[in-house]
């Protein structure tokens, strides 16, 4: 099952730009019972946390930890063009996300930036039977296009945002 994690973050100040820009904040978790598995289980790990809420909807998880500023997931991209090495790559797709035209005068507007950092990535080529993006989607927020990327690929998408800097990052956990 695919899944999201949106996060407040906790923005230290940095001098190294490789590793995670943002830490959790504390989050109480616990261990499922025993047999729990899927939503069951992780609705059970973050019970005692009222900062932490779990949602599921169309084969997604939703795990929200804290109070997170959202406007930048809500901009909506008209039309998104991506190239064959965008389509069968999630961390090039969710590059071609953030710096649509759309997302980039958004970010402008509110003022948002995101942290530096590096990326290392192997790059698959399109190959029948390979998970892959369509070669354009249209009219739908960059919330929607990260759906997409956890759900075609099978991970975890997870958003940041650190409010004392004004950045967010997304991320990719497998």
């Amino acid at each position: 099952m695919a899944g999201r994690i949106y996060y407040a973050g906790v923005c230290p100040e940095r001098e190294v730009i490789d590793g995670p820009p943002f830490s959790y904040s504390r989050v109480e978790v616990r261990s499922p019972a025993k047999g729990q598995f899927g939503l069951r289980a992780v609705r059970e790990i973050f019970a005692g946390d009222r900062d932490v809420s779990v949602q599921a909807d169309s084969d997604i998880v939703r795990i929200t930890i804290g109070t997170v500023r959202e406007d930048v997931l809500h901009v909506r991209i008209a039309s998104l063009v991506l190239t064959p090495a965008q389509q069968y790559n999630y961390l090039l797709a969710v590059e071609a996300i953030e710096y649509s035209p759309e997302v980039r005068s958004a970010m402008q507007k509110l003022r948002l930036c995101t942290p530096p950092g590096t990326v290392s990535v192997a790059i698959a080529g399109s190959t029948v039977g390979l998970p892959h993006l369509p070669a354009q989607i249209r009219n739908v927020t960059v919330d929607q296009a990260l759906d997409l990327v956890a759900q075609k690929f099978d991970v975890t998408v997870i958003y940041g945002f650190c409010a004392s800097h004004n950045e967010y990052d997304i991320r990719i956990a497998r």
